[in-house]
């Protein structure tokens, strides 16, 4: 089904169409995995994936994610969501982007300790620092969604180089200074 353009997130759930998708793992639409069949607690997706909808692990115990191989940029909002038990994942080196709680209440943010949780070098996931001046680093072109809500800390943050601020990111905050 090649002309179809885009596929919103649970776009065909509870269709018999995906319920009848047995025979791999992997249920693939041009590019996006809308489904994971498979039980492995640690899954290594293949070649060929461009985009994961949101909820395709709902349910799943996956331990492991391994996105090494494909060409994901971006990652939807509430995409792993919940998943308790993900404690380890392996990024595209395409990922640029990761919508707002992509992660949230997963082992592998749970266990991030830096001030500064970025992904390829260009994606600020999460901040888990208290200073009142937050200089981004120079590397990061964007800054996720809700990324600085509710810090009251922030006072001053400085933009090191051009960067895109997605939504909510500042909400909440005490930031008085931005300076690029």
């Amino acid at each position: 089904v090649d002309n179809i353009t885009h596929i919103g997130d649970n776009a065909f759930a509870g269709t018999p169409w995906l319920i009848k998708q047995t025979a791999s793992d992997f249920v693939v639409l041009n590019g996006k995995l809308v489904r994971y069949n498979g039980t492995s607690t640690n899954v290594v997706l293949p070649e060929g994936i461009s985009a994961i909808n949101k909820g395709v692990f709902d349910g799943k115990q996956i331990v492991s994610l391994d996105m090494s191989a494909t060409t994901i940029e971006s990652i939807v909002e509430d995409a792993f969501s919940g998943l308790e038990t993900l404690a380890n994942v392996v990024f595209s080196d395409y990922t640029t982007y990761i919508g707002a709680g992509a992660f949230s209440g997963t082992a592998w943010l749970n266990a991030q300790t830096d001030d500064f949780v970025i992904v390829n070098d260009v994606a600020l996931v999460a901040y888990n620092g208290s200073d009142s001046r937050v200089d981004i680093p120079s590397t990061v072109r964007y800054i996720n969604s809700d990324v600085f809500a509710g810090n009251a800390y922030i006072y001053t943050v400085f933009i090191n180089g051009e960067i895109a601020i997605g939504e909510r990111a500042f909400v909440g905050t005490s930031l008085y200074q931005l300076i690029g």
